[in-house]
């Protein structure tokens, strides 16, 4: 799969493992929309990547940021979703990608492969 100038969302951006997704896609070339609680860290990592970056802080345990951040999206043509946020509550993530704005439904699950 070619990475240069894909829209890339990725929850819980900000700790551990969306953080290195986050570097990893953005040296593939990407577009990031970056998702997580911590506006600071999100800020901080976008102006490290130096790549293009839409920062949307929001707290995905509370269905009504979940529904903004759908909203906030729902024009962009995501073409990979990288779900690493933990999610208090199951119906909250089925809300943000059940593809309500016709998001193309790739999901990386082994991503770790694309990087080597």
């Amino acid at each position: 799969m070619a990475f240069n100038n894909k829209m890339v969302l990725i929850t819980g951006a900000s700790p551990g493992i969306g953080i290195e997704f986050a570097r990893a896609f953005s040296k593939k070339g990407c577009k990031l929309i970056l998702v997580a609680r911590r506006a600071d860290r999100l800020h901080a990592l976008a102006a490290e990547l130096g790549t293009p970056c839409e920062v949307l802080p929001a707290d995905l345990s509370e269905e009504k940021e979940v529904l903004r951040i759908a909203e906030l999206t729902k024009d962009q043509k995501v073409d990979i979703q990288e779900q690493e946020a933990e999610w208090k509550n199951r119906k909250n993530k089925r809300e943000l990608f059940r593809n309500p704005s016709g998001w193309h439904r790739t999901r990386c699950d082994r991503c770790s492969g694309c990087f080597r």
